[in-house]
């Protein structure tokens, strides 16, 4: 949706009305712009439980400022906690990303239950930084060991195809296996804009 447009800022109110959960990662302040502001889309919703991600936090200098992953761990010194030979280093992985997306589920799912006792609405807010700090404070180890390097028949296994709009697709899904949760896209990759902005049950 563009919501500079009048019609496109009634379908997104309409969106909210109707909806249970919004989730944004829009700068503080920027969808305030349009009206909905997370005190206006409590107004079109009084049940609505409103996700604010952001990186630096929600209050402070540096509440605006854009970002990724790799800068979180640049100021919270998560680099440099995992430094070799003096040198700040990213990790690997983007474990604040992930780990961000699964607290804000966490958070999502303990206002839904409190709402579920008390109704009101209800506000989430995460950051990747407050995510890195987290982390950081759960300890670290001195020692550790690495895993031996996964066989083929399991990087086989871990390898995904799709048949969509961009023909077929193959990629590494998670390496993570449940017994009765499969670990997958529930549609393949689709081209920007080819949804339409409605609510489907």
């Amino acid at each position: 949706m563009d919501l500079t447009t009048a019609e496109d800022r009634r379908t997104a109110a309409q969106l909210i009305r109707t909806g249970d959960v919004f989730v944004q990662s829009y700068r503080p302040g920027a969808l305030a712009r349009y009206g909905l502001s997370v005190p206006e889309m409590v107004q079109l919703n009084p049940h609505l439980v409103a996700v604010n991600l952001n990186c630096y936090g929600h209050s402070g200098p540096w509440k605006s400022r854009p970002v990724f992953e790799p800068l979180a761990q640049t100021v919270s010194a998560m680099a440099i906690a995992q430094r070799e030979n003096g040198i700040p280093q990213l990790g690997p992985t983007y474990p604040n990303d992930y780990l961000t997306g699964y607290l804000t589920t966490l958070g999502v799912l303990m206002a839904l239950e409190i709402q579920g006792r008390e109704g009101g609405a209800w506000q989430v807010d995460v950051s990747l930084c407050r995510t890195a700090t987290w982390l950081q404070q759960q300890g670290s180890l001195n020692h550790w060991r690495t895993t031996d390097p996964m066989d083929e028949a399991f990087a086989i296994r871990c390898i995904a195809t799709e048949t969509g709009s961009f023909g077929e697709l193959q990629y590494f899904n998670t390496a993570l296996e449940l017994e009765r949760t499969p670990l997958r896209f529930t549609s393949p990759v689709l081209p920007l804009g080819l949804h339409i902005p409605v609510r489907t049950d």
